[in-house]
């Protein structure tokens, strides 16, 4: 049974704030949903957009996720979709929510580096979001998370075939 996450944003801040109907104005204007983003920069989530702190932060992801092969970003995506499926299964039972209490909550989301959400928007449908910034990170809805697995599980197919071929 698969729960249904329709009621929840696509994409969001990690506050959980919709990120697709804020008007294309607010991300313009000098930061102003920064703290809602979540900075990869550093703890300070309060960054301004064009900051240093903030442009060495994004630079730092970009190099941290530029080489990734499609491969990569579909085990990233099957580890963090799994996760976030078994810890939504515990909070059914009594001993699951007790457990999840203590470890993290169950979240309709996984988090995604913003360079890396790009990516997977520009490879399989051609152009991303106006709102997604290369150095924040966002939530990404558990079963969008899944769809873009499911396209990138291919090519792992396909290189799990090769890596078996030349073995």
């Amino acid at each position: 049974m698969h729960p249904d996450f329709s009621q929840y944003p696509a994409i969001c801040g990690l506050d959980g704030t919709d990120l697709s109907v804020q008007s294309p104005e607010a991300f313009e204007a000098f930061g102003a949903l920064a703290p809602k983003l979540g900075s990869v920069a550093s703890v300070d989530r309060h960054l301004v957009k064009g900051s240093d702190r903030a442009e060495r932060g994004a630079w730092i992801e970009r190099l941290a996720f530029a080489g990734m092969t499609a491969s990569e970003v579909y085990v990233f995506l099957f580890r963090a979709t799994a996760s976030a499926r078994e810890t939504w299964a515990r909070s059914r039972h009594f001993w699951g929510k007790i457990y999840n209490f203590l470890t993290g909550p169950a979240k309709p989301h996984i988090e995604v580096p913003g360079h890396l959400l790009i990516r997977m928007f520009e490879d399989t449908a051609g152009q991303a979001p106006y709102f997604l910034q290369p150095g924040y990170s966002y939530q990404l809805r558990l079963d969008y998370a899944e769809a873009f697995a499911d396209l990138y599980k291919t090519h792992y197919d396909a290189a799990a075939a090769r890596e078996k071929m030349t073995l």
